[in-house]
């Protein structure tokens, strides 16, 4: 008996758990206004360059990486591809504007 019936099952169970753990995570998020304040500076109230600019960066970076692992279980790949360092550096310096931003509003 193979088993690549059941680990097809597998792959297409675990994303339909992933599609509705996000639709509940943004539902929430919608329905509670708690989406307005990852980018609101919580001191002025006006939206923070610094945290549009990281949640963008962070959402393209899951999106390009998801698409990636997508597409690696397309092709019935046995590990996680591999991250560009090229692709972790620019995720570092977006995060690190993001804090440098935290730590010039404190003062």
């Amino acid at each position: 008996m193979s088993l690549k019936p059941i680990a097809d099952y597998a792959e297409y169970g675990l994303l339909i758990w992933l599609a509705v753990i996000a639709g509940v995570l943004l539902l929430k998020g919608f329905s509670g206004g708690d989406i307005r304040g990852l980018i609101v500076n919580r001191k002025t109230g006006g939206v923070s360059p610094a945290r549009v600019q990281a949640l963008g960066v962070v959402v393209a970076f899951a999106g390009w990486y998801a698409t990636l692992g997508l597409q690696a279980i397309s092709a019935h790949a046995d590990k996680l591809p591999e991250l560009p360092t090229e692709a972790l550096s620019i995720l570092a310096a977006s995060l690190g504007v993001h804090i440098g931003g935290k730590f010039y509003e404190r003062t």
